[in-house]
């Protein structure tokens, strides 16, 4: 029986963290190494994590001082022991018998990474679960791997998945950026030679209005890192030749979209070098269009602002509507 290492950055989610660790430490799948990265948290978190170890001897806790997500989780992936790596974020859990569907998912195929759909959990307590395209599970070559996480049909983020160890020998998150999971998504997805799709919604994430993700999101250094990480991930796709490209213009529309649109609804904040960078995504919003307004992956709502933003009518459109941003 494989060790599974799970790797849990945390950082001023004391009101989450029991949640979390209980619903890894509730696995079926038992045979496990839960690392708790302690990363400067100034609130009740480097006391919960120390209560939990004494709890469960399964549980490791680094504390560090705060250096970023992705810090943390460079931090977990060097003392893993494991066989496999999973990564959870801390305000968010997982289904009971998520890694025990991953691992088996694995078994029998040529596939290094599984992934399952996950369900939004929102701060008024609605959740809303990925809907899944067939009942069985779905196993990937690369390309395919690559379209499925462009479309969004897969979740381009790091938690969801389960991946062999050797995956990320020599691979690590890049430290002080937005979308940390960008740069990797491409290097996991080849040395996994694609990816096996569990059609079923077992990672449960919370949309927080205080997240990493919607705080501060529209800063000219979070649209720096993006510019430069969509750039990476042409890079990529060339050098390994993958050949995605369509997926890949509706993958550069749809970022440069949502960062605009959050550039939009912060516009008398932006400093003038974000201003700077807010042309440089409305340029590939307009080189990209049709693959965004003929997408069925985009909903008929965000072709609408994704024109308005391109125009500039957002603003006077919402006015007369009497909306807010």
């Amino acid at each position: 029986m494989e060790l599974i290492s799970v790797i849990v950055p945390i950082y001023k989610v004391e009101q989450y963290l029991d949640d979390c660790v209980q619903s890894i430490v509730n696995q079926t799948y038992q045979k496990l190494e839960i690392i708790l990265v302690d990363d400067g948290s100034p609130d009740g978190c480097p006391g919960l994590c120390d209560e939990w170890a004494k709890k469960d001897s399964r549980i490791r806790v680094i504390h560090q001082q705060n250096a970023g997500l992705s810090a943390a989780r460079n931090a977990g992936l060097e003392i893993a022991q494991g066989d496999y790596i999973g990564f959870v974020d801390s305000d968010d859990y997982i289904a009971n018998d998520m890694y025990e569907q991953l691992i088996a998912a694995l078994k029998g195929t040529d596939k290094n990474t599984a992934a399952c759909l996950i369900a939004r959990v929102f701060d008024d307590g609605r959740i809303v679960a990925d809907k899944p395209s067939c009942e069985d599970n779905v196993i990937m070559g690369a390309a395919q791997a690559v379209d499925a996480s462009f479309y969004k049909k897969v979740c381009n983020a790091v938690w969801c998945k389960l991946y062999a160890k050797t995956v990320f020998e020599n691979l690590r998150f890049p430290v002080g950026e937005v979308n940390e999971d960008y740069p990797v998504m491409i290097p996991v997805i080849i040395r996994s030679d694609g990816m096996v799709l569990v059609n079923k919604a077992m990672y449960y994430y919370r949309k927080r209005e205080g997240s990493i993700t919607a705080f501060g999101y529209a800063t000219s250094r979070n649209a720096h890192f993006m510019l430069k990480n969509l750039s990476l991930i042409g890079e990529q796709l060339a050098k390994n030749k993958l050949k995605c490209s369509r997926s890949y213009s509706f993958f550069l529309a749809r970022n440069a979209y949502d960062m605009a649109l959050a550039m939009e609804k912060n516009k008398d904040k932006l400093d003038e070098s974000t201003k700077v960078l807010r042309k440089a995504y409305r340029v590939i919003m307009r080189k990209k269009i049709l693959s965004y307004l003929c997408s069925r992956y985009s909903s008929i709502k965000d072709k609408g602002l994704y024109i308005l933003v391109l125009t500039n009518m957002m603003r006077p459109v919402y006015r007369v509507l009497n909306k807010s941003l």
